[in-house]
């Protein structure tokens, strides 16, 4: 994930002034609700776009915790692939998670990402050097997850 995800204490405000004030070259970030509430739950995003390759790098975080386990991280991913690969046209997606975090690398495997490697020792988190685990997925496999969830 990230460091300007991980690192910074994202408010409401700071969030949407991030959406605001995103170049849409460079990213598509969004604000995650649930039906019919006023208050978001998480943001999420694709970042690194490359039209050229025609490829981006996902992220999603869920901020309040009262909702982690409830299915919407996938939900978030399902979508954030539509969007990348129905709208962007993108050909593959890239993501990553800390190896400590099972609960990512859950999501991105159930929807369809193949884990590509793990770059070790990647990020410093609370004094400690941590694992990153790397994960991508092509048009093709998008296509057949789709498929075999009909």
């Amino acid at each position: 994930m990230s460091p300007v995800i991980r690192s910074f204490n994202h408010t409401l405000k700071s969030i949407k002034q991030d959406i605001k004030t995103s170049d849409p070259f460079f990213e598509r970030l969004f604000m995650v609700y649930l039906k019919g509430k006023k208050d978001p739950i998480g943001h999420a995003g694709i970042d690194d776009l490359d039209f050229d390759d025609k490829r981006g790098e996902i992220f999603f975080l869920i901020g309040d915790k009262t909702q982690h386990g409830k299915g919407y991280g996938t939900q978030i991913v399902n979508s954030l692939l539509d969007y990348g690969f129905n709208k962007l046209h993108f050909h593959s997606i890239f993501a990553t998670a800390f190896i400590t975090n099972i609960a990512s690398q859950k999501i991105l495997e159930k929807t369809g990402f193949k884990k590509i490697g793990v770059r070790r020792s990647y990020n410093h988190i609370n004094g400690k050097f941590i694992d990153e685990v790397f994960y991508d997925i092509t048009v093709d496999d998008y296509k057949k997850t789709k498929k075999s969830k009909k």
